[in-house]
């Protein structure tokens, strides 16, 4: 649960940009147009983000589950985030999977190495002061 609360956090941010270059070059869709394509932007991110850090942790319990935190590394956690976010993408975006998924890739490469390295961080000892 909390991967995925910390990977919707992080693709609203990247859908909250997204939004703000549609406002910003004046775009409009379906009735959409200036604020409106921020927050509607960083919402899909928000849920996609869920949905993407909710499958990478199903994946995660299920592939390494025999595995030693040690032993994991920051690729092979980017390499399971990238996969499980671009078919993510790709299902939610169905008529542009292939764009869609790639990026989803991306963003899930950055967040799934990225969680490795900040859990390993927080499992090292405090600096002792003496």
């Amino acid at each position: 649960m909390g991967t995925a609360i910390v990977w919707a956090g992080a693709y609203a941010l990247v859908g909250f940009v997204v939004g703000a270059v549609f406002w910003a070059t004046g775009a409009t869709f379906f009735g959409f147009g200036g604020p409106a394509w921020v927050w509607a932007w960083a919402e899909v991110g928000a849920v996609a983000g869920a949905i993407s850090g909710g499958a990478f942790s199903l994946a995660v319990m299920a592939l390494e589950r025999r595995r030693d935190f040690s032993a994991i590394t920051p690729l092979r956690f980017g390499s399971l985030g990238a996969v499980t976010a671009g078919i993510v993408f790709g299902v939610l975006s169905s008529p542009e999977w292939l764009v869609f998924g790639l990026a989803g890739a991306a963003l899930g490469f950055i967040c799934g190495s990225g969680s490795v390295i900040v859990a390993r961080r927080a499992l090292l000892p405090p600096p002792t002061t003496e």
